[in-house]
């Protein structure tokens, strides 16, 4: 055989392989792409919704909800669990109608009493809705301030 077909055809092989390899590297380049650019939307769509016991004073205790998201959060509610552990900390409801929707960034306060004897912490469950459907948090809150 000629050497110059012999070398003619490992170029020509060599270029396949390297086609090949190009494009597998291609594809994988195109679908980490497409996965970065749907959770780069869905992170849009999402709300954070966040509760916390706030004390600015002997009489200014607040019960807080607060959305970090970048996304509204329709729907919020939250439930303390178990009820019983409410003996002793009173939330100020009345007036306020839940569940409630939250844009991005808002907080949403309840004034509160705490009294002697009441738990260090509560369990509270925040429920809400957002651009990615139901979602469910669970807390552990110190009470005391």
């Amino acid at each position: 055989m000629d050497l110059s077909l012999i070398l003619s055809a490992v170029a020509v092989a060599a270029t396949l392989g390297l086609g090949i390899w190009q494009l597998i590297l291609q594809r994988r380049v195109t679908a980490i792409e497409q996965d970065r650019r749907r959770d780069e939307i869905t992170s849009r769509l999402v709300a954070d919704v966040e509760a916390s016991f706030e004390y600015g004073g002997s009489k200014e205790h607040r019960f807080v909800l607060r959305n970090r998201g970048p996304s509204r959060a329709e729907q919020v509610s939250f439930e303390v669990l178990p009820p019983e552990s409410l003996d002793g900390l009173r939330l100020y409801t009345e007036g306020h109608r839940f569940p409630l929707d939250l844009d991005a960034h808002q907080e949403y306060r309840i004034a509160c009493g705490a009294t002697f004897g009441c738990a260090p912490t509560v369990d509270v469950v925040l429920r809400w809705t957002d651009g990615t459907g139901p979602r469910e948090k669970r807390l552990t809150l110190p009470v005391s301030g």
